[in-house]
């Protein structure tokens, strides 16, 4: 009789892969599963967890600039799709970027040095410097009417502009608050003609007086 084991095709066995020889991760994955049933967690108590985790790589991509954000969206949304969202995007009304929408409103009930020195201080490092104009200054400090304006480096007082002044007077409570303010560029306003230079007084900051009563000057 013929041997005919050496022309009968081997075959390999398909055998279902064993506890012991799955990944490490998996085997860990099983048994925290079910030690979170035992303990009665739902999947919503994992949520910000998860996310927390989830939200790093997204981190490091944003942190790598447009380079690593372009590419990163080419590979999840394609070409066409990703210049799409950067068209969209251009075409959108420009924000303030890194304003401080906190202080919506916080002149509303009136303000001292000051809040000005805080509120216009944090304004003018988004790209105008601002300043506040009194009528005057005494051994109690700055008072009297004022106006805001906008001071260029040559010291001309220009208006201010772009709804700046409404948005920081506003009640952000009432039933329409005060829209956000144009961009920085827009609140340069019309030359008043006046210069830092003529005024009586100055904090080094942003408090200027048209005044100083305090050493007896009383002229405008």
């Amino acid at each position: 009789m013929a041997n005919t084991s050496a022309s009968t095709p081997s075959r390999v066995r398909n055998t279902p892969t064993t506890a012991a020889g799955e990944d490490p991760r998996t085997q860990a994955a099983r048994r925290l599963t079910a030690l979170a049933e035992n303990l009665g967690l739902l999947p919503e108590d994992l949520d910000d967890t998860v996310h927390d985790q989830a939200s790093r790589p997204a981190t490091a991509i944003n942190n790598g600039g447009l380079d690593a954000q372009i590419f990163y969206l080419v590979e999840q949304m394609g070409e066409a799709e990703t210049e799409q969202a950067i068209r969209e995007l251009a075409e959108e009304p420009d924000p303030v970027r890194g304003l401080d929408t906190s202080l919506c409103g916080s002149m509303a009930e009136g303000y001292d040095n000051d809040l000005v020195n805080k509120v216009l201080g944090h304004l003018s490092t988004l790209g105008q410097r601002l300043v506040c104009v009194w009528n005057l200054h005494d051994q109690f400090g700055f008072g009297g009417d004022s106006n805001f304006y906008v001071e260029t480096a040559s010291g001309r007082l220009h208006e201010l502009a772009g709804g700046l002044w409404q948005w920081l007077n506003g009640d952000p409570d009432a039933l329409e608050p005060p829209p956000t303010p144009a961009p920085p560029a827009a609140w340069l306003g019309a030359d008043t003609g006046t210069v830092t230079a003529d005024l009586a007084r100055h904090d080094d900051l942003h408090n200027y007086a048209k005044q100083d009563l305090a050493l007896g000057d009383g002229s405008a």
